[in-house]
């Protein structure tokens, strides 16, 4: 028998309500009855379908930021960026009434157990950094560092007290390795490491904590979300190839 959070559902909804967070990054609400049955609240993954030019349809991962059982409601948060992917076009023009086919939802990333926490991710991934913040225990410690491009895109963030969030206001790709290297990497030995970025700043943040002494793979998860210099359909097949090899 499967694990309740392994279970896997479709879901064909309908946009009820969009919300501009920032400039960049904007939240689309949807629902529909039969996520009756959804069973997470935030932070697990789920896929998402869009539709392509040529006939056909493409999926891309995504957070669940909140999931209002009472509304069947479910908040899914946009990075709008140029040139637009499948589902950066989706979300700059949806409107209320359009549909969304979902299937998910992968069970989150539980880190219960885990006393301390690094956490590490540029505006791609501030979704996802968001949401695990949130699903922390209480009495977690650790800092997180978040790269934004500009001061219009922090947003506030619940986390436990015991997490020092640090904004990184700089539009470099590479943003984050300059926060981290004022870290004393020996000091984040025994956390546990969360980073999700560009491709090649995920490699050099693991690259980081091998030459301290860090085993390569232990309480870690490295995600690169994308790449530079590659469309998000180009990168979309590699990404798998690539993580796998980090």
């Amino acid at each position: 028998m499967s694990h309740p959070t392994d279970r896997q559902y479709h879901f064909d909804t309908q946009v009820v309500r969009i919300t501009q967070l920032t400039p960049r990054m904007r939240r689309i609400t949807v629902n529909c009855p039969e996520l009756a049955v959804f069973h997470v609240e935030n932070g697990p993954n789920i896929k998402l379908y869009f539709a392509l030019p040529g006939g056909g349809r493409t999926s891309r991962t995504y957070t669940v930021r909140h999931f209002r059982r009472d509304a069947l409601e479910l908040d899914v948060d946009f990075l709008l960026h140029e040139p637009d992917g499948a589902a950066s076009h989706w979300a700059r023009h949806a409107q209320p009434g359009d549909t969304l086919a979902i299937m998910g939802p992968r069970a989150p990333l539980d880190l219960a157990g885990e006393q301390q926490l690094l956490l590490l991710a540029d505006l791609c991934a501030l979704p996802a950094a968001s949401a695990l913040l949130e699903s922390l225990p209480a009495d977690t410690c650790g800092h997180a560092l978040l790269a934004v491009p500009a001061e219009d895109e922090i947003i506030a963030l619940q986390h436990p007290a015991g997490i020092a969030v640090q904004w990184v206001v700089n539009p470099a790709v590479d943003a984050l390795l300059p926060a981290l290297a004022a870290l004393p990497a020996s000091q984040w030995q025994d956390a546990y490491l969360w980073a999700a970025a560009e491709s090649g700043v995920v490699k050099a943040i693991r690259a980081h904590f091998i030459a301290a002494g860090r085993s390569s793979r232990a309480r870690t998860r490295l995600v690169g979300y994308w790449k530079q210099g590659l469309a998000e359909h180009e990168y979309h097949d590699l990404r798998h190839v690539e993580m796998d090899e980090t």
